[in-house]
């Protein structure tokens, strides 16, 4: 994702988040381990599971981010005073954009890899 490329962040709980974001995007779930995103993190593997039960824990919280921040960015695409037209043509910008394929990636790996019970809390 967009924000998975940038500087990641200076907290524990948020470098992981940013580092799994990274991981899950481009490897997909099933070839991420915890042990690269702790060493990607620069933390522990016991500081990854203070924070975060197991790899579907983890996994359903890089979900549940990155849902928020589509939303956001499709609210903001219809935000303002822009025309209709221009409404129009953010929502296709948005919903084409790379951030949605890899969004989309997420989803896939959600569906295969997901226990019952994570689908359903997600």
């Amino acid at each position: 994702m967009t924000e998975s490329t940038a500087i990641a962040p200076a907290g524990g709980r948020a470098r992981i988040l940013h580092e799994a974001t990274t991981r899950f995007v481009a490897a997909g779930y099933a070839a991420v381990s915890m042990q690269q995103i702790a060493d990607a993190a620069g933390v522990t593997k016991a500081t990854l599971y203070h924070h975060f039960r197991d790899k579907e824990a983890l996994f359903l919280e890089v979900m549940r981010l990155a849902m928020r921040r589509a939303q956001d960015q499709l609210a903001a695409a219809v935000a303002g005073e822009a025309t209709l037209r221009e409404q129009l043509i953010a929502v296709a910008m948005h919903h084409f954009g790379s951030d949605q394929a890899d969004l989309q990636r997420l989803f896939a790996d959600l569906h295969q890899h997901a226990g019952e019970e994570g689908k359903r809390a997600f």
